[in-house]
């Protein structure tokens, strides 16, 4: 145990010194590719059940695939030519006219050209635009599944906690048993027996409101995909396979941050990038061809028509747009600098605090537990002897009790710390017992 934790710490400190990882590692769609999970017991859930179920069945799927599907019509959109202009016109033709056969008629055909990639700019930007609500929905994906995964083990933790809570109780009545049966003996007071009942009764109720805790994180749970799990138990592995982690970030060669925070700061920039382009290409002049015919009714003549205008660009009317956006860009860049600072500070606090989690989880498991369930083995044999009082049976049982309760909420301190990380980094680590 000691040798997987010790992994497991070098594990972690390995994604902290690489959480500058090449951006198109991260950030994966897992709903897309979940394995086919491993048990085929259909008594329990596991966590690719999970997974599965909300891949198929939560809405945010189908939202996404429409916002796509908009933001590709909008690159359409922005690649589309101005409508030409139809116009006609007649002269000398009013009150003040000396006739009608006098009058002269036009009727041309115009075009708005841009040449000076206004068009390309335009295309550029929806594409930009394009790309952040990508990263945005790519995100929002590994939200969700960093929300299944929370709530998963939330869940699990709860139905473990309902069945310590359900041990507790038959151990209390068990010793409410035995101090039944010494007083009938005369070997013990009756003092003793009601405070084992009453902490059968405590036990008790410490049962229902785990079970009732357990029931509002399933509730939580199913609605991610709008089923039930029909009082099915998760299968939470929460000893994570370690060898498989450290082949996930072996596999990221590249150095490259890509934390959440600096994926939007980047998709950020590409977009000023984009709206830069564009307010230089917009100052400069559209070009407007434009093409007709002429008739003139007083001696049936007809001629054509062609003309070129375009407005001369002695004010650039972007100036103050581009200034806004090269501040918009410099200024994005020094609060990248700040947040990539907090980020790695993130980082390694959470390492800290896993380490300390990973410590307390090991005195519990190789010090702790052991050793508190050696000492109420024994005070149960000395309380049978009638070598130590009850209470001192109590308190070993109460000290045994806290102890398993804490092992199971150290367990979920760590998935959830561990799943902070993934959710920051982008990183998925698979949490598979080891066969």
């Amino acid at each position: 145990m000691k040798d997987k934790l010790q992994l497991f710490a070098v594990v972690i400190i390995t994604l902290m010194l690489s959480h500058q990882v090449q951006a198109s590692e991260n950030w994966k769609t897992l709903f897309d590719t979940i394995a086919t999970p491993e048990t085929k017991d259909d008594s329990v859930v596991t966590l690719q059940n999970v997974l599965s179920f909300t891949a198929e069945a939560n809405p945010l799927f189908h939202s996404f695939k429409y916002q796509i599907e908009a933001a590709e019509e909008n690159i359409s959109q922005a690649s589309v030519w101005a409508n030409p202009e139809i116009g006609f016109e007649i002269e000398e033709f009013g009150w003040d006219a000396p006739a009608y056969n006098e009058s002269e008629f036009a009727i041309s055909l115009s075009q708005d050209f841009d040449f000076f990639g206004q068009r390309q700019a335009r295309k550029n930007l929806a594409l930009a635009e394009s790309d952040e609500l990508k990263l945005h929905l790519k995100l929002s994906a590994f939200d969700l599944y960093i929300i299944v995964k929370e709530r998963f083990y939330l869940l699990a933790h709860a139905q473990h906690k309902v069945r310590l809570s359900q041990q507790v109780i038959d151990l209390s009545r068990e010793i409410v048993e035995n101090i039944n049966f010494r007083l009938q003996k005369g070997a013990t007071l009756h003092s003793e027996l009601l405070l084992a009942q009453m902490e059968e009764q405590i036990s008790v109720l410490n049962f229902e409101q785990a079970t009732q805790e357990a029931t509002a994180l399933e509730t939580k749970l199913v609605s991610l995909w709008g089923g039930e799990l029909l009082g099915k138990s998760l299968l939470a592995d929460f000893e994570p396979q370690l060898e498989i982690v450290y082949k996930q970030i072996e596999m990221i060669s590249s150095k490259f941050d890509s934390s959440r925070e600096m994926e939007l700061f980047n998709s950020q920039r590409n977009l000023l990038d984009a709206e830069y382009e564009l307010s230089i290409a917009e100052s400069k002049p559209v070009v407007n061809l434009s093409t007709g015919f002429k008739r003139l009714e007083i001696d049936n003549s007809k001629s054509f028509m062609f003309g070129v205008s375009l407005p001369i660009p002695f004010i650039n009317r972007n100036q103050g747009t581009q200034k806004s956006i090269q501040s918009n860009i410099l200024s994005l860049e020094y609060e990248k600098k700040h947040v990539a600072n907090e980020v790695n500070a993130m980082n390694k606090s959470a390492l800290i605090n896993l380490t300390q989690l990973q410590n307390r989880h090991l005195s519990l498991d190789t010090l702790l537990i052991p050793t508190a369930t050696h000492a109420f083995q024994t005070l149960i044999k000395a309380y049978d002897a009638g070598r130590v009082p009850y209470t001192h049976l109590l308190e070993a049982e109460r000290t045994l009790n806290e102890l398993n309760f804490e092992h199971n909420d150290m367990l979920l301190q760590i998935h959830n710390l561990i799943i902070e990380i993934e959710s920051r980094n982008g990183i998925v680590l698979n949490m598979k017992r080891e066969n």
